[in-house]
């Protein structure tokens, strides 16, 4: 806890000279527990630069992720119950089918700094380079009264959500959800959702995973994908904090989550009309195997997206079965 408010506090102030006198009074802290946290901090990979005439500077962030660090001051619930990070993985949602049969492995969340075989919705694959995505699975077993408020197409709306809130708020970066969870800037992605369902012993079980696009530059990008894809650091022109990010989106799906236990869809339903520029639009889903052309009129927590269909009548389209159309 006191190497947390230190590092909350250098981080409000970053590139700025604070004396040991400011931080114990911005933290409540004695100066050698704040020698000591800085040490701790510093070990842990974050840049603390130390003058003593000025005193202390965070100049810099992790360079990697650190479940110490991601678990370091996560007051969540549920989601973030226990944080693993690998440096190189397959995949992050192949781990978390390992860990789907343990019954304390509910709110497990997964990282990795580079995957193998990352897949994106409808197995497209998902491209990365070690050390800038945020690449992790979230492992939610359900009991049975769960089951019937939680599904996949409400744990997709969330997760969308999710990301959306946590990006917006660490960088106020007006983002947009693009049905039926990709996070856009500017028409580019920035982000995607998948969820899968997972049938245990004991229950079932869903694994959110999420790639958001962090540290990429304009040459991180393969040409196939480097007009339509964006990365945070292009959109404010700095490095990130991806381990603040990562806690910031762990304390954001567990709100959400909670929300959805609790009953208080409407919630998610209208935040995530908030993010979404489709309603109203005309637009063609595929569906198994069928197209269909209409006017989308709302969006359904427990069903999906709602569209008035141009041949007359009103179709809800679910995520895992159907997709927009491409020109």
């Amino acid at each position: 806890m006191m190497t947390s408010k230190v590092l909350d506090y250098l981080r409000e102030r970053a590139d700025k000279w604070i004396t040991i006198e400011a931080i114990a009074c911005g933290t409540g802290l004695v100066s050698g527990d704040i020698i000591n946290a800085i040490d701790k901090l510093s070990q842990q990979g974050y840049m603390i630069d130390n003058s003593p005439s000025y005193g202390f500077r965070f100049s810099g962030v992790a360079g990697a992720l650190n479940a110490d660090l991601i678990e370091q001051g996560l007051l969540t619930k549920r989601v973030g119950s226990g944080v693993i990070v690998f440096d190189n993985t397959d995949s992050t949602n192949n781990i978390a089918k390992y860990y789907a049969d343990d019954p304390d492995a509910d709110g497990l969340a997964i990282f990795a700094e580079h995957q193998n075989a990352g897949k994106g919705r409808q197995d497209r694959n998902w491209c990365d380079i070690h050390g800038k995505s945020i690449l992790c699975s979230i492992l939610l077993r359900l009991p049975p009264d769960q089951q019937q408020v939680i599904n996949g197409q409400s744990l997709s709306l969330l997760a969308g959500v999710a990301v959306a809130d946590a990006v917006r708020f660490c960088f106020d970066i007006d983002v947009r959800i693009k049905w039926p969870n990709d996070v856009m800037v500017n028409g580019k992605k920035l982000a995607g959702v998948m969820v899968q369902s997972v049938s245990c012993d004991d229950c079932l079980a869903y694994i959110i995973g999420i790639g958001i696009n962090c540290q990429q530059g304009d040459d991180d990008f393969d040409d196939e994908v480097r007009d339509i894809a964006v990365s945070i650091r292009q959109l404010i022109k700095k490095n990130i904090d991806r381990v603040n990010l990562a806690q910031e989106l762990l304390c954001s799906l567990d709100i959400w989550l909670g929300d959805i236990v609790d009953g208080r869809t409407e919630k998610l339903h209208n935040r995530w009309l908030s993010y979404c520029d489709d309603i109203n639009r005309r637009m063609t889903l595929v569906c198994d195997g069928h197209e269909f052309t209409g006017r989308i009129i709302d969006v359904s927590v427990s069903d999906g997206l709602i569209m008035q269909l141009d041949t007359g009548g009103v179709k809800a389209f679910n995520p895992d079965h159907s997709s927009v159309k491409k020109d």
